[in-house]
């Protein structure tokens, strides 16, 4: 996919067509898709330049990207004081990135700092955002799960099926399947719907339950 999308930008100047930040996004995401992450460090380096024009917001969004994937999130956040010193929009999807790449990389001080330097700066949170706090969350406690949705009920931010499945899943792995049950039979009241991971965790984990309850029954 990415040698095809670099022929065609290779030979868009000799069909008359200038390269702009638009074809350049493109074979940016092309080369991320294809996972050539330092050739994306690289194109970001050398085509501007070359070609005359500026990276936009979306370019350094999709190199911020590359770093993450390739699991190099701090030197995302290190394009962020860049993108801010050159007066780019920094938008709320560019810190969900690194921030999941952090958490992803056991990071979590670090995580915890870029989210208060994130509101601190009047970003305001999506759900998307939340949720790679609550998803982390879930690594210990469902105390701490509820709380973290209880946060972005405060902030003014909805819950998604995805935040009430994480929950559903912390419940679940710690034994706590009447807990569970309370907070899948709650959904549409919150404004939500089941859907196949919901009912996957529940199938999953209530089989699980039953086979550990079944060995420990002492049957006549």
């Amino acid at each position: 996919m990415f040698d095809h999308s670099m022929r065609v930008y290779e030979q868009m100047g000799e069909l008359g067509a200038p390269r702009s930040v638009v074809s350049f996004n493109a074979l940016l995401s092309a080369c991320n898709h294809s996972k050539l992450f330092d050739k994306v460090c690289q194109l970001f380096d050398e085509m501007p330049q070359r070609h005359g024009f500026l990276p936009d917001k979306v370019s350094y969004g999709l190199l911020v990207k590359a770093y993450c994937d390739d699991g190099k999130p701090e030197l995302g956040v290190e394009k962020l004081k860049e993108m801010e010193e050159k007066g780019i929009e920094v938008t709320v999807i560019t810190f969900t990135m690194i921030l999941h790449a952090l958490y992803k990389k056991g990071s979590v001080d670090e995580a915890e700092r870029l989210w208060s330097e994130m509101t601190g700066k009047g970003f305001v949170p999506d759900a998307g955002a939340y949720n790679v706090r609550v998803m982390n969350a879930q690594n210990g406690k469902a105390e701490d799960v509820v709380k973290m949705i209880e946060e972005m009920k405060e902030g003014g931010v909805k819950p998604d099926s995805i935040s009430y499945n994480y929950l559903i899943s912390c419940y679940c792995r710690n034994g706590m399947m009447d807990e569970a049950k309370k907070v899948y039979e709650g959904l549409e009241g919150n404004g939500c719907k089941p859907n196949g991971a919901t009912f996957g965790t529940m199938i999953h984990y209530g089989s699980l339950f039953c086979r550990d309850f079944g060995k420990s029954k002492q049957w006549p």
